[in-house]
């Protein structure tokens, strides 16, 4: 067996009896889980492995990512370690688990050009009916936002906020103006992004993707639900 294999069965065996300590209570003092801790690292050195180490110091796992990997975790204290030196530690206010670039993209459903990376936020996901405030519900959807924002962007964030065509011209427009701004404070505030690295513009109703009512002219939910949204285009050279 080699070296680098000995030294990932080690690190297994590091974890499992380290939980099963946990689990009997042994852990009586934060030294038990550091000297834990650093057996993992030694191992982890021993192996000559370039990946990270999560260690979560709720759950007293270890977990092996990929460099593109990020976490982006709240509900608990997590350290990432890449060969047994700490590289990033964030406890943030959602609870997720580590996760890749091209995942988080995937999910959120982007299309990418040669010079942009382009995110269209259906406004049912971020903002309650009439409203310009930020839905609780939103986090883990804007915290996706901003590590594509943070690992692709070259240059300035455009937000645009659009609305479907109820109400007046002149409402929809402050209102879509409004929510862009929103998207853009939560960012700023929440993830540490630059307010000078972002440009808002509301277009109210005046682009519409989907027709808002049908040939006969009664009602089209589905398209005004398609048009309520903000458009983030991330620029990537």
């Amino acid at each position: 067996m080699t070296m680098k294999k000995l030294g990932i069965w080690a690190v297994m065996a590091i974890v499992v009896w380290s939980v099963t300590l946990a689990m009997a209570g042994e852990w009586k003092t934060p030294e038990d889980f550091e000297k834990a801790q650093r057996k993992a690292e030694e191992a982890l050195h021993r192996t000559g492995a370039n990946a990270p180490l999560v260690v979560d110091l709720n759950h007293e796992s270890a977990i092996p990512i990929n460099y593109d990997s990020v976490d982006i975790s709240g509900g608990t204290d997590t350290t990432v370690l890449k060969n047994g030196k700490k590289l990033d530690k964030n406890a943030g206010e959602i609870d997720m688990n580590v996760v890749s670039l091209d995942r988080v993209m995937s999910e959120l459903g982007t299309k990418t050009t040669d010079t942009a990376i382009i995110i269209n936020l259906k406004n049912d996901v971020l903002f309650d009916f009439d409203k310009s405030n930020i839905k609780p519900e939103a986090r883990v959807t804007l915290a996706k936002v901003a590590l594509i924002i943070k690992k692709k962007a070259r240059d300035k964030i455009l937000i645009e906020g659009h609305t479907d065509s109820k109400g007046s011209e002149e409402y929809n427009q402050r209102l879509s103006e409004r929510r862009a701004e929103a998207v853009k404070r939560w960012l700023v505030e929440r993830h540490g992004l630059k307010p000078d690295g972002f440009m808002v513009r509301g277009w109210g109703e005046t682009r519409p993707v989907a027709p808002n009512t049908n040939k006969d002219g009664s009602d089209n939910p589905a398209g005004r639900a398609l048009n309520r949204r903000v458009v983030i285009t991330i620029p990537v050279k």
